[in-house]
């Protein structure tokens, strides 16, 4: 039984035993293509962009720098609570009670210090959480945002504005809180947000490396991270409930400034970071 083996045909290993055979006599070649008769020729495929001894390069997504920036976040916290455990009542303090402190600390540079430290950490795990949430949030294909795979920059970008939000909030809290009371009261609820940023901080720190660390989690990950925001947010509006609802007529703008102060900002916050990712990076 004669096998004829046809050049040409783009696969190197068949391509040189037929310029073999062809290169023989009749009666060798003829012997060839009997012993490969029934053989099973396997394809080798060579790639041009394999070098021998290194691995395949991986895209460099940044994520290292943002848990760099985390782990600096985290020492700046665990050196500033060593053996200071009255931080911890001090911060339990500034979110429920409405009267004033007889016992303040005699440094309090290092307490408001403390604060700063605690809202930083708390912007930090937004970002992270926001970031997050934005491949969990579906949209139509026609309504795409296009957010390019960017965690890096994105999370940086997030945790922007909220570091943003953050500094405007205080900010609005006390002018509200001049304009409708004393100065007294307006600096309890002032730290009274400060203090509920810190302590949401404490919970949102670990589930934001959970989320980087475990995508797959992500959507427990942003419901424990909803309830403890929300839990948060509870909290100091109860405190300023306490401070400002003196007669009947408070109701109307009590729901005023929930609308105005708490509800309306964040849903602008949230909108901004999805808008900014999509068309700066």
């Amino acid at each position: 039984m004669a096998l004829s083996l046809a050049t040409g045909t783009g696969v190197p290993a068949l391509d040189s035993l037929a310029i073999a055979a062809d290169s023989l006599p009749a009666g060798d070649s003829t012997a060839v293509a009997d012993s490969l008769a029934g053989e099973h020729l396997t394809p080798i495929v060579l790639q041009d962009n394999l070098v021998i001894g290194e691995k395949p390069a991986t895209p460099d997504n940044g994520l290292s720098w943002v848990f760099l920036g985390m782990g600096v976040i985290f020492c700046l916290v665990a050196f500033q609570i060593r053996n200071s455990g009255r931080y911890f009542r001090s911060l339990l303090n500034d979110i429920h009670d409405t009267r004033e402190r007889h016992n303040v600390f005699d440094d309090t540079v290092k307490e408001t210090w403390f604060l700063i430290i605690l809202n930083v950490t708390w912007c930090a795990s937004m970002g992270v959480l926001t970031w997050c949430s934005f491949p969990a949030t579906h949209y139509p294909a026609e309504y795409s945002l296009g957010i390019p795979d960017r965690p890096a920059a994105g999370i940086g970008l997030a945790a922007a504005v909220w570091l943003l939000y953050d500094i405007i909030m205080m900010a609005v809290y006390w002018l509200v809180g001049n304009v409708f009371t004393d100065a007294r009261k307006t600096e309890m609820w002032v730290r009274g947000a400060a203090a509920t940023n810190g302590a949401e901080a404490f919970l949102l720190f670990p589930l934001a490396l959970l989320a980087l660390t475990q995508p797959e989690w992500n959507p427990g990950v942003l419901i424990l991270a909803g309830i403890v925001f929300i839990l948060g947010k509870f909290l100091f509006i109860f405190k300023g409930f306490r401070i400002f609802f003196n007669q009947f007529s408070s109701w109307l703008l009590f729901l005023y400034y929930l609308c105005s102060l708490e509800i309306i900002p964040l849903l602008l916050t949230y909108g901004l970071t999805l808008t900014l990712c999509s068309m700066w990076l």
